[in-house]
């Protein structure tokens, strides 16, 4: 019977025990489904004020807005990243230019840090163009949804005074 219970108690013990481990983060990156124009600025976005490219359609955007040379504007880019889980986090965050390659910036999350806001430059060509936003492209990191980590836009740069709207 002394036996039993202790048999008993060890099995408990074990199991209390093992609940007590801390299970690992649960951890999600993705990303709003926007990328915004941030003009000179390079370290924030103006939620307000900012042309941004969203799911809905094309944005069409001026050359002045950027620097330019024959072919392609540089133009800053935001985005705002989010994520879940309490740790410091750190990864990449990548937009694809469908004519003119791809552009990358890190991103770093402090601990219990939620959002963030990331700037980078980009070229985009006179015309139309496909950006493609990729955070954790090398999937640095293990998340519970890798399917939200993506988001797609079109963008129509056009020169001003005088320019047209390429046809499309």
């Amino acid at each position: 019977m002394r036996t039993n219970r202790l048999i008993t108690m060890s099995i408990c013990i074990l199991f209390l025990g093992y609940a007590a481990i801390s299970s690992p983060a649960q951890i999600d990156l993705n990303t709003r489904k926007a990328v915004y124009f941030t003009g000179a600025k390079t370290d924030s976005i103006d939620l307000k004020n900012d042309v941004y490219v969203a799911g809905v359609g094309p944005v069409k955007i001026s050359n002045q807005l950027a620097s330019c040379d024959k072919n392609s504007c540089k133009y800053n880019v935001g985005i705002i990243a989010i994520r879940t889980g309490t740790g410091s986090l750190s990864t990449d965050v990548v937009i694809n230019v469908d004519k003119l390659g791809s552009f990358t910036k890190s991103v770093a999350f402090a601990a219990n840090e939620k959002i963030k806001q990331v700037v980078l430059p980009i070229k985009l060509a006179i015309g139309k163009n496909q950006l493609t936003l990729v955070i954790d492209p090398n999937r640095k990191t293990t998340e519970t949804d890798e399917s939200n980590n993506r988001f797609s836009g079109t963008v129509i740069v056009y020169e001003a005074f005088g320019g047209t709207i390429p046809h499309l």
